[in-house]
């Protein structure tokens, strides 16, 4: 308590432009912090009073407008106790695998129970943790319950841990509710055996809410791939047949075909980016999604590709610069020839910029080497007459 009663006067958060700037809010999470600890050694409450002045304290913003805002807003959500710390370990170990003892953040999990159990998209874990501060070393011996019914909806309810036979009975009547798939019963029972401190998703703490959020999002993600796939799939002859009679095809069906199509390009660059397929590999990859578009009316988002393109062609050209290997100059030709052929237009600023280093670098060049970059400036818009002195002017140097 005395700790942050002084950190509440570090001096960066008493200059300020704003009162909602990042420093002042960060002593006042100091000063809310010394509050909440005095309230539970002495049973005092300073916050009303502290809201209350901080209210005299105007900002510079419609909003927050004043110091009582900024707390409301900004620091009463991020104050925690065991009890969060643990809603927080209790959703998150859905999704994350946890050692038996484990560290987050400012609080150390202990386990000594878990029970899982999934049954369609809802999932049900149950366990008995020990919770301790890692700074004031206070301990909650806890339990606590979390039921997620698929997506972002989430149930956690945490106590104090009960007796070990009262603690196996609300385990097997849970299991017991849930198992009948009865969520209305099941809900029921967890709130007659825990007694109020209840968290979903919006209570976890920031970093670890959004990584969760990215990874729920990313099986959302996978099953409408499934989904659109499995589409694509049964009507694509349907498709093909509608577009050969020139009757245009459904909006959903065309907007699963595009999906998959677009998803099957995305992949493949990808595995570019990476190095694990050649040039002459995502031109046939290319040329074939583009020819099943084409048969059956749909098109292809080409803008992940455009992307690609630029990325590859600048690393060929840094690589031949830095090494004088023709080979990588000519790699980033056939990249700049495939873009040509399939239209799609390159920003070329950054390769320009590039090339013209090149052109001005003194280095010895090969006897092919003038065609190879005369072949290069052309592509990317150069004077054919400017490259050609650029060129002249390197063999007098």
């Amino acid at each position: 308590m005395e700790r942050h009663a002084a950190l509440m006067y570090t001096s960066c958060g008493w200059f300020f432009d704003d009162i909602a700037n990042i420093e002042t809010v960060k002593i006042i999470e100091y000063a809310a912090r010394s509050i909440q600890l005095a309230r539970e050694v002495s049973g005092a409450d300073f916050e009303p009073q502290f809201i209350a002045d901080l209210g005299e304290a105007h900002g510079n913003r419609a909003e927050p407008a004043d110091g009582a805002r900024v707390y409301e807003a900004l620091v009463k959500p991020s104050i925690t106790d065991l009890k969060k710390g643990f809603g927080h370990y209790g959703i998150s170990s859905l999704v994350e695998q946890y050692e038996p003892e484990q560290r987050i953040f400012s609080f150390r999990f202990e386990r000594k129970d878990r029970r899982i159990e999934k049954l369609g998209v809802r999932t049900l874990a149950f366990g008995a943790v020990d919770v301790r501060s890692a700074i004031t070393h206070e301990l909650l011996e806890g339990m606590f319950v979390v039921l997620h019914l698929g997506g972002y909806d989430f149930h956690c309810s945490v106590r104090e841990r009960l007796p070990s036979a009262d603690y196996e009975a609300l385990k097997e009547k849970l299991f017991g509710s849930f198992d009948e798939g009865s969520t209305r019963h099941l809900m029921q029972a967890i709130d007659a055996g825990f007694d109020g401190n209840n968290f979903a998703l919006k209570d976890l703490f920031r970093d670890e809410r959004r990584k969760i959020g990215r990874l729920l999002l990313r099986d959302a993600l996978d099953r409408s791939r499934d989904h659109y796939q499995r589409i694509y799939e049964e009507s694509r002859d349907v498709m093909r047949l509608l577009a050969s009679m020139k009757i245009p095809a459904p909006d959903s069906l065309k907007h699963a075909a595009e999906y998959v199509l677009t998803a099957r390009l995305e992949e493949t660059v990808a595995e570019l980016n990476v190095g694990e397929v050649s040039d002459v590999r995502l031109g046939e990859v290319v040329a074939a999604v583009l020819r099943e578009a084409a048969m059956i009316g749909c098109k292809v988002d080409l803008s992940a590709l455009k992307h690609a393109i630029e990325r590859v062609v600048h690393s060929r050209l840094e690589s031949y610069r830095s090494s004088g290997d023709e080979a990588r100059a000519e790699s980033a030709l056939r990249f700049l020839d495939l873009a040509d052929q399939l239209e799609v237009r390159l920003d070329l600023w950054r390769l320009q910029n590039l090339f013209w280093n090149v052109l001005n670098e003194p280095a010895e060049k090969t006897e092919t080497a003038p065609a190879l970059i005369g072949e290069l400036g052309n592509k990317l818009k150069f004077s054919s007459r400017v490259v050609q002195m650029r060129l002249r002017a390197d063999l007098l140097r």
